[in-house]
């Protein structure tokens, strides 16, 4: 679960969902990821920044919603709710 958790955090920032976070909490990101195979991870501190994430851009960050939403669900965690109707206009 550990590389899942690292692999999709990693898809969130190459796609730009938490472009709009400050670039310290980027940074801090990066370092997690870069420790993270290596180092025991938080998987709520990973959570957390999941759900700061902007999935309305496209279709290809509806995708990402959906995966980051089965693994939260995977782990026992709440789904990040959004407005799907709301969203698919501005997608569209």
């Amino acid at each position: 679960m550990r590389e899942l958790i690292l692999s999709h955090t990693a898809q969130l920032l190459q796609s730009g969902v938490l472009d709009h976070l400050q670039d310290e909490m980027i940074s801090r990101l990066h370092h997690m990821l870069l420790q993270g195979s290596g180092a025991m991870i938080h998987e709520h501190e990973f959570f957390s920044v999941w759900r700061k994430g902007d999935y309305t851009g496209s279709f290809k960050t509806l995708q990402l919603l959906q995966h980051s939403n089965c693994i939260l669900q995977h782990c026992g965690q709440s789904k990040i709710e959004m407005d799907f109707l709301e969203t698919v206009t501005d997608v569209l």
